[in-house]
């Protein structure tokens, strides 16, 4: 990996900021992000900010030599300021990281001052020690002043997190771009899944570092709402990007599935893909497409709920624009994207109505082992229902499978009301839905049902398909890999970053009556529970940590894994990382160039993140964000 050095030259602008080294031309930036791959500054760019006004700048050392002061347009997105010469339209001059930065206030009424300064003084990104700085923002009236501190104190508090930080305790995913972990936060103790991305796999063209760009902000746009997966922390080194989600001990619902013979009957189906509707509804309301709608990444929390995970590939579409990349899971894909059209929030309708065909009857409408025999079976099969399935479901699965995107269910004006609206879901009670409220037809009461129906069989000695497949899987002895036709493939045409396995991210909950997003806690009972002898048969590579596969069986036998299927992915191994202080978001301090955050060419600048309830609140509402709560409930 090539090492960002800075030169001499470079040293002693940084320590001596002056206003006539931005901004650079706009023509040579241009340039610059032509000859490779990423624009360190896309993610800034997309971030929502939280303050903005104009305010004079100044920076200057701990002896008190500041250089001359300047004007600026100023943004907050995340935890970065930027820096705009000649407005909000205008391109970013320069920027800098608050993260570690104590706040103070002074001057007057009419010109109040913020005053930003680290705690410590840290290794700059050459490696050697910077001295301490401090940044003044002079702000033009009080209430800009009010604005910004409130959002600097959010912004600043931040936690900075790093790999050493967390404790690798087992492998619970693997797929094209990058691998998952179950890890315990070393200050906290909490549980969490850290997905790992290989930068080299990110950067290899423009097409995967724009997922990996769409990933990160999506996750922190969804944050609250009650169907998605929650990003705790995010951060990255020379070699990885890490993604910190919380750890959902339910499983995914393909695994689920696999132990429930195979399908949800039609109330669990309603209900499972109710939840669904309204997670989609608020990706489509942000401006994203989702693409990745399958079993595998639909994870089940303890309550029995749904949480769509796996952001890899989810796009941002601005209003009234399209794309056409083909992607995701070849039985998934719309007939508009097999034929190379320009598509938006579509190819998701019939993704939802393959998902819905799938949960139904155990396979997808158009079951094949590749994309050649997926396209032959849409042009010769019809699809086939059961003579037990309402009418209403057939109506609402054909129209969602329509071919034509322009008449397709749920692809109109209204987008997903039209589906909330079908007769299908008539008795459906969205609210109810939305607020997690127990429901006897949930997948919490179904597995309960379950449950005694196993133990009865157990006790009288019946024994059927249901209760050999649970035998197995307790087990971990179970005789068959994961169905490879439900599995992502790529092809030539085929996105690089689609993900082939499942990069599901999960969480534990906590205990009480709510859990830490304000939802109703209830135990959820236990649908597997594998013995020692699950992963008997795995034994540590050369490159597996013997105290990762210690921690693995810790994990097995303390129950933490109890819905997940460790002879899958109890092989993968932990690759060696380090974290190093001058490099990240953090290392952007006091002020810098554009061109010197875009000669790191893997870098993201924004990419750092952690969770708290007012920067979630905070963010939404500078962003506009539309509610969670559809307005028509």
């Amino acid at each position: 990996m090539r090492t960002h050095v800075r030169t001499a030259a470079a040293i002693r602008s940084r320590a001596s900021w002056n206003d006539q080294h931005y901004p650079y031309r706009e023509a040579s930036l241009e340039r610059e992000r032509e000859r490779k791959v990423g624009d360190a500054l896309e993610l800034l760019r997309m971030l929502p900010s939280t303050a903005r006004s104009y305010a004079v700048i100044k920076a200057g050392n701990k002896r008190g030599l500041f250089s001359r002061s300047a004007r600026y347009w100023l943004e907050l997105r995340g935890h970065i300021i930027l820096l705009m010469r000649d407005g909000p339209s205008s391109g970013v001059s320069a920027l800098f990281s608050v993260l570690g930065c104590q706040i103070s206030s002074g001057g007057t009424t009419r010109n109040p001052i913020l005053r930003l300064r680290k705690r410590h003084a840290e290794r700059s990104r050459a490696g050697t020690t910077a001295p301490s700085y401090t940044v003044s923002i002079r702000l033009e009236c009080t209430s800009d002043a009010e604005m910004w501190a409130e959002a600097l104190t959010t912004a600043c508090e931040q936690r900075v997190v790093g790999v050493s930080d967390f404790e690798f305790v087992s492998p619970i995913g693997r797929g094209a771009s990058g691998k998952v972990f179950l890890v315990r936060d070393r200050a906290s103790g909490r549980k969490l899944a850290l997905k790992v991305i290989d930068k080299a796999k990110v950067f290899q063209n423009q097409s995967a570092f724009s997922h990996a760009v769409h990933e990160r902000l999506a996750l922190q746009l969804v944050a609250g709402h009650p169907f998605f997966t929650r990003l705790r922390y995010a951060f990255q080194t020379r070699s990885n990007f890490y993604l910190a989600i919380d750890f959902y001990e339910g499983g995914d619902l393909y695994q689920y599935l696999r132990t429930h013979q195979g399908r949800l009957a039609e109330p669990q189906a309603r209900i499972v893909c109710s939840e669904v509707v309204l997670a989609l509804d608020h990706l489509h309301r942000l401006g994203f497409v989702y693409r990745d709608l399958k079993p595998e990444n639909v994870l089940l929390d303890l309550q029995g709920h749904i949480r769509l995970a796996d952001f890899g590939l989810c796009k941002l579409l601005p209003t009234d624009r399209l794309t056409a990349t083909v992607c995701g899971t070849h039985t998934y894909a719309a007939p508009e994207m097999l034929s190379s059209q320009p598509y938006g929030v579509s190819v998701d309708l019939w993704a939802f109505g393959t998902f819905l065909y799938h949960v139904l009857r155990g396979r997808t409408p158009y079951e094949a082992r590749d994309l050649d025999q997926v396209i032959a079976n849409m042009n010769n099969k019809r699809i086939r229902f059961s003579s037990s399935t309402s009418p209403e479901l057939v109506h609402l699965i054909k129209q969602l499978l329509d071919w034509n995107p322009d008449t397709r269910f749920g692809c109109g004006i209204e987008g997903m009301n039209q589906v909330r609206r079908h007769p299908f879901f008539k008795d459906v009670d969205w609210r109810s839905i939305y607020n997690r409220e127990d429901n006897p037809d949930g997948l919490l009461h179904y597995s309960r049902q379950q449950k005694v129906h196993q133990v009865d069989n157990e006790q009288t000695g019946v024994d059927n398909e249901c209760v050999e497949s649970n035998a197995r899987l307790c087990g971990g002895q179970s005789t068959s890999p994961r169905d490879p036709l439900s599995e992502s493939v790529e092809t030539a045409d085929l996105d690089v970053n689609g993900e082939p396995q499942n990069l599901a991210m999960y969480s534990s909950s906590g205990s009480g009556d709510l859990d830490e997003d304000g939802f109703k806690y209830r135990t959820r009972p236990r649908l597997l529970v594998p013995e020692r002898s699950a992963v008997s048969d795995l034994r540590p590579t050369r490159s597996t940590a013997t105290s990762l596969w210690d921690g693995m069986v810790a994990a097995v036998e303390s129950d933490d894994l109890r819905n997940f299927d460790m002879a899958e992915w109890g092989k993968v191994s932990v690759d060696h990382d380090e974290d190093d202080v001058g490099y990240g978001d953090h290392s952007l301090w006091p002020l810098l160039g554009v061109r010197e955050v875009l000669d790191d060419e893997r870098m993201i600048a924004g990419f750092a993140y952690s969770s708290t309830a007012t920067a979630v609140t905070t963010t939404a509402a500078a962003a506009g964000m539309v509610s969670h709560v559809p307005t028509d409930f």
